[in-house]
């Protein structure tokens, strides 16, 4: 992963409980959220994560042509713009 590269500690969650216990701590900087994740789920997870932590940068890693999800910062597209993001947000 492009993140892991470039230095970043990144944790990983498979489930939308476990990635609300990921992200919720102060050490977390910024969450990805992929775009395989079902968008009920990803609004979910960002409505949870705003209850908590509302200045939190969230990242929308997509593909091509799909629309990014509310409240996301940025959308990435590619590699280079998913480093970028997460330097912008961090």
């Amino acid at each position: 992963m492009v993140l892991r590269q470039a230095g970043y500690v990144v944790h990983e969650a498979y489930s939308l409980p476990e990635a609300l216990k990921e992200a919720l701590p102060d050490c977390i900087d910024v969450v990805l959220i992929c775009h395989s994740v079902p968008r009920d789920n990803a609004e979910h997870l960002i409505s949870a994560l705003r209850a908590v932590r509302k200045s939190l940068p969230i990242v929308c890693v997509t593909l091509q042509g799909f629309q990014a999800l509310e409240d996301c910062i940025a959308v990435a597209n590619s590699p280079s713009e998913l480093l970028n993001a997460v330097l912008r947000a961090a």
